[in-house]
This record gives structure tokens, C-alpha cells and sequence, in this order.
């Protein structure tokens, strides 16, 4: 899996902040996450220590959903999980910026996955690189907002485009990405 480039995990959780209001703990983890790209300190957690993270970002995600859907009722209350599904998932890339190996084993992800691991061993369990799929997330959660006015579809254009560029192959021409990209944004 493919990583996201630098600053556009933090640029997605500030563009988060301005779509859903939610600004303290968009540049909070914002700030977190790209300085923990440049720290050098990092620790040994293994396939137990991730596994245990996701299961807390699982309650934590459930245990926030219950509380707005009591609150707000279940319809408002369920969105406004989903609004703040990028600080409930963040352990998850956090724990894989401080790691060793800089990746999350996919078991930790997948309790069924874990299940055929204690069952056979010798089942696939490649590490994955989640900050991609954790910048996918933040902007769909800036979508659940639904704030009025083109600024949530630039901001998808130009994370998309950023994510796209530095991903796209060294021997890809740029016109034809840019000509891509162009049709892409057109027929959005």
C-alpha cells in the first residue's frame, strides 16, 4: 500500500477542521501527526500491541456513536460520529508512525483475520501502511458535514491531485496525469 505523502495527512485533518468546525482537535492532530513523521524515537510494537489499539479505536467509535445518538437522536447523532471518526481512528496511524517497521499488521485491522492466524499459523498477515487509507477517511468525514459552497470539492481536488502526484510512477508523463486529473475534476 502506497503512503501518503508528506503534509497531506496533516493538510486533510486541517481541511477536516474547516469543513466540520471541529478546528482545536483538527490542528491538534494535525500538529501530532507530522511531527511524529520527523521523530526519530521509535518502539517495538508488534501484531498484540496494534491489535489492542484498533480494538480500543473500535469502542472508542462505538462508545461516541451511543453517546451522540443519545443525545442528538440516532439519526444526528450517528453522522456526528462520523464526523469524528478521524480522531477516533487516529491511534491506529499514530501507532504505526512510532513504530519500528512503520506499518500495521493487517490482523490488527480484521478480528477475523486474527481468528485464522490463532488457528493456523502460517496465515498471511502482511503489514500495511494505513496513511492513505486514514487520508481517505478524514476527507469523507469532512464530507459528512455538508457544509454549503465549492469548498469541500476543491479541497478533494487538490488532496486527490497532491496524493496523485507523488504517487503517480517517475516514468508517467505529467500531461497525461494533468490531462487526467483535468477530466477527472471535469466530469466531478
Amino acid at each position: 500500500m502506497i503512503a501518503a505523502p508528506p503534509l497531506l495527512i496533516g493538510a486533510s485533518l486541517l481541511f477536516w477542521g474547516w469543513q466540520t468546525g471541529n478546528w482545536l482537535a483538527a490542528t491538534a492532530l494535525a500538529l501530532l501527526v507530522e511531527v511524529l513523521r520527523r521523530v526519530r524515537v521509535r518502539f517495538d510494537l508488534g501484531a498484540a500491541e496494534h491489535s489492542r489499539i484498533a480494538d480500543l479505536c473500535t469502542i472508542l467509535f462505538v462508545g461516541l456513536a451511543a453517546v451522540l445518538a443519545a443525545n442528538r437522536g440516532v439519526a444526528h447523532g450517528i453522522l456526528a460520529a462520523f464526523q469524528w471518526l478521524p480522531a477516533a481512528l487516529a491511534p491506529i496511524l499514530l501507532a504505526q508512525l512510532l513504530s519500528v517497521s512503520g506499518r500495521v499488521p493487517l490482523s490488527a485491522l480484521f478480528r477475523h483475520l486474527r481468528k485464522l492466524k490463532r488457528h493456523d499459523p502460517a496465515t498471511r498477515d502482511p503489514p500495511i501502511d494505513t496513511s492513505a487509507v486514514y487520508v481517505a477517511i478524514v476527507l469523507i468525514a469532512a464530507g459528512v458535514a455538508n457544509a454549503s459552497g465549492p469548498g469541500y470539492y476543491l479541497g478533494i481536488v487538490a488532496a486527490v491531485a497532491w496524493g496523485s502526484w507523488a504517487s503517480r510512477p517517475r516514468h508517467a508523463s505529467a500531461l497525461v496525469w494533468a490531462l487526467m486529473l483535468g477530466g477527472g475534476v471535469a466530469a466531478g
